[in-house]
């Protein structure tokens, strides 16, 4: 029998990469079906969202173990004040977090956004998932080719995140084709692979993110390369980019992919990296490319019509709305929260 279950939400931030804007619309939508949710950030970077039962902790990204042990504490004050039912925890800092937790009557669920999770910190990884282990915690993959989390040999819940509707405003203007790149500025994304497809190619280069990249890449491209523009962070990505572009996934690895949804349902053309990560969309082979060297020749090859065979097909369009709307994503995790 169903009761009104109390649920907290765990994720690093309120906004940034595809998780956080995943779990704040997922918790906004908990709420407008009466549903008694909290959501808690545990860091305070791009805190430019607002709503109801949202806590924020006063950490950053890459603060030290003296500031996450505080804010743990705080953190925990917040968990034995709500006294949640359920608790959702995403990604490796809330893993963490939930793994020292001192609570123990509710029902804990661990949320694995990426196929390469703990991938710079192995060691942690282990630990804290035993940890979890031991703790009985369940989990759920957002990923459609993980049937198994990292370091446990059982079989989990596939949810993916949702969509969220935005509306397209003014764009930059940019008279011919251009290549963008949106997400975090680090190793793993290839970023740089990406301003050079452009530079190589003699097109403008957008790029839209945050991350340890972002120093070196400017000292290296801003002033040498005056097509090279940086952005920073941006709430809502799709209402700035130029009409004419091509974005582009050079991923290493990849969890949901959020941009490839995002790109498809606002119908701009897009290529991917070829790894399973992005296979599992399963779209025609001309969406994806190998190495630096085609993605180099597919940029070459479409650069003329303004990537007009690279826009996502009506069918791919209908078939992702329908798949990642919040009402299909919610009634997934109604069902298995049993709320």
């Amino acid at each position: 029998m169903k009761t009104n279950k109390s649920i907290a939400i765990i994720s690093n931030a309120l906004a940034g990469g595809g998780a956080e804007k995943s779990m704040f619309a997922l918790h906004k939508e908990f709420l407008n079906i009466g549903l008694d949710t909290s959501l808690i950030a545990l860091n305070n970077d791009f805190a430019t969202l607002e709503g109801k039962s949202v806590f924020v902790l006063n950490r950053h990204w890459k603060d030290g173990f003296k500031k996450t042990l505080k804010s743990y504490f705080v953190f925990n004050e917040i968990i034995s004040k709500i006294n949640p039912n359920i608790i959702i925890a995403n990604c490796e800092l809330a893993e963490l977090y939930v793994s020292i937790l001192r609570i123990t009557n509710c029902r804990l669920i661990c949320v694995e956004h990426t196929s390469r999770p703990w991938h710079q910190r192995y060691l942690m990884g282990v630990l804290v998932r035993s940890i979890l282990r031991l703790k009985k915690v369940e989990w759920v993959t957002v990923s459609k080719n993980e049937v198994k989390v990292r370091f446990r040999n059982k079989a989990v819940r596939r949810i993916p995140n949702p969509y969220i509707q935005s509306n397209v405003g003014v764009r930059v203007k940019c008279k011919g084709p251009s290549l963008v790149f949106i997400g975090g500025l680090k190793k793993n994304k290839k970023p740089e692979w990406v301003i050079q497809a452009g530079v190589n190619n003699n097109l403008p280069v957008h790029i839209f993110g945050e991350g340890d990249l972002k120093a070196h890449l400017e000292k290296k491209y801003l002033d040498v390369q005056p097509g090279v523009k940086f952005y920073g962070f941006r709430e809502n990505v799709w209402n700035v980019i130029p009409t004419h572009s091509l974005v582009v996934i050079a991923s290493e690895f990849e969890g949901d992919g959020m941009v490839v949804v995002e790109a498809v349902i606002n119908k701009c053309p897009f290529i991917l990296a070829a790894n399973k990560d992005l296979y599992k969309f399963e779209f025609d082979s001309k969406y994806y490319y190998q190495n630096f060297k085609e993605l180099e020749m597919l940029v070459a090859e479409n650069k003329k019509n303004n990537f007009k065979n690279l826009k996502p097909s009506k069918l791919m369009f209908e078939k992702m709305s329908s798949e990642r709307s919040i009402d299909s994503v919610v009634s997934q995790w109604k069902s298995y929260l049993d709320v």
